[in-house]
């Protein structure tokens, strides 16, 4: 019966009440998974964005998860990197077929 009370509060609040818990984003890490991150940054990222597309996905990952371990570290920065080699090889190859 206390559950159904819970459930009822929480859906009786109004949405801007909910959101405003919610205001700033925050992304809680591991020091082993943070110091990755900054390698990652100083010698991985190519661009701007992919800064900004990690940044998403650990905020949404951390959102699930709660503390963020380097367990986590290929999800966050696995498909920036798939990317980034794509876009790599689409290069060369452009280059080849302009010489």
């Amino acid at each position: 019966m206390k559950d159904l009370a819970k459930i009822q509060e929480f859906f009786s609040k109004p949405l801007e009440e909910a959101q405003e818990k919610d205001v700033v984003d925050t992304i809680t890490m591991d020091i082993p998974l943070f110091l990755r991150m900054l390698e990652y940054s100083r010698e991985d990222a190519s661009q701007d964005m992919d800064l900004h597309d990690v940044t998403e996905k650990a905020n949404l990952l951390g959102k699930e998860r709660g503390i963020l371990q380097m367990d986590d570290y290929d999800e966050i920065v696995g498909a920036v990197k798939k990317d980034l080699g794509e876009n790599l090889i689409e290069r060369v190859i452009n280059r080849l077929k302009n010489k």
